[in-house]
């Protein structure tokens, strides 16, 4: 999966984000008695919520990565990113709530938009990233949140 681009680093964190996910997804369905999962729509829920958990580590995974590059530590890029991804997140939950779509129409307008802000961070978060080494460094963890946050917002 990650081929030779990885190095050991990235295979150790592939392996700590496979022992979480699979001690985590398997902790409900051992607590949980079998007739709650054989209600109509457990399993297709179960899937949902598993594989947005997996996304989400992945993309805090790589998002970490990159700001290591700005701030400098990878303490600080942990604290900021998970800090600004949670927020973002569960604003992006509130704003949801509120709206009176069909559920079908939320997830599609957020998956839409998880796959732009993505797709374009592919691209332009590197340049911008560079860009904003020139600056101090409380700008430059401001400057990293509101980079962040947009994501944390379609995600939430």
């Amino acid at each position: 999966m990650l081929g030779n681009r990885g190095g050991p680093i990235a295979w150790i964190e592939y392996g700590l984000v496979r022992a979480t996910l699979g001690s985590a997804s398997r902790l409900p369905l051992a607590v949980r008695r079998r007739r709650d999962l054989k209600a109509p729509g457990a399993t297709p829920t179960l899937a949902y919520f598993f594989a947005l958990g997996f996304c989400f580590m992945f993309l805090e995974i790589g998002l970490i990565q990159k700001a290591i590059l700005v701030v400098e530590h990878p303490a600080y890029s942990v604290a900021v990113v998970l800090s600004s991804l949670l927020g973002a997140t569960a604003i992006g939950s509130l704003l949801s709530q509120r709206l009176r779509w069909p559920l079908g129409r939320i997830v599609l307008v957020a998956a839409a938009g998880v796959a732009l802000i993505g797709g374009t961070y592919t691209f332009a978060l590197n340049p911008l990233l560079h860009a904003l080494l020139a600056l101090s460094f409380g700008v430059r963890m401001a400057l990293v949140v509101l980079a962040i946050a947009p994501l944390g917002v379609a995600l939430g």
